[in-house]
């Protein structure tokens, strides 16, 4: 299977969230008129929306919203705070689900949100993939390193209280890897 680092992805969504919000900002209808748009609205029976940008105050909240959850990736980033994205992609997943499903069972809002919240959930799986299996390496890589250490320690002829000590808080801290 084809696998990209989680940041690289992460950075994809960031990208891909910052052109929705420019090309929204810019001109509402080139992205609410796509061909892939107008097909997904059609297949499921999603009402199509209808965006008059000056009148609307609700949609330049929701590009807002859009360009935080994207700078707010950004910033996590570039501090590389992987436990961060650890705990954020998995409720996001949950949130953009019931939105999803909310939506479309009551077909209370238009096809742009629920297209959103599609690809939304799309990222967000292929990100949550990514860290696990991102974190799965690290946690191999940690054990290798004890194990090694162990043997080390096992071998030599001297007291070995002191390294075990020093070795103890390592393996307690497996969980936050």
């Amino acid at each position: 299977m084809f696998s990209v680092s989680s940041t690289v992805a992460i950075y994809l969504r960031c990208c891909f969230l910052l052109a929705v919000v420019f090309y929204l900002f810019r001109d509402p209808k080139t992205v609410v008129d796509q061909p892939f748009m107008l097909v997904v609205y059609q297949a499921l029976e999603i009402p199509h929306c209808e965006i008059n940008r000056e009148l609307d105050e609700t949609f330049n909240l929701g590009l807002f919203f859009i360009f935080n959850l994207s700078f707010t990736d950004f910033v996590q980033l570039a501090v590389r705070n992987n436990v961060y994205f650890d705990s954020i992609v998995p409720v996001r997943l949950v949130l953009f689900f019931g939105l999803a499903f909310w939506i479309y069972s009551y077909k209370t809002a238009n096809d742009l949100i629920f297209l959103y919240c599609f690809i939304e959930i799309w990222f967000n799986f292929f990100i949550y993939n990514s860290l696990k299996q991102e974190r799965y390496e690290r946690i191999k890589r940690l054990e290798k390193s004890v194990e090694a250490k162990l043997l080390e320690i096992q071998q030599s002829n001297k007291d070995h209280s002191e390294e075990l000590q020093k070795l103890f808080p390592k393996l307690e801290r497996t969980n936050d890897i």
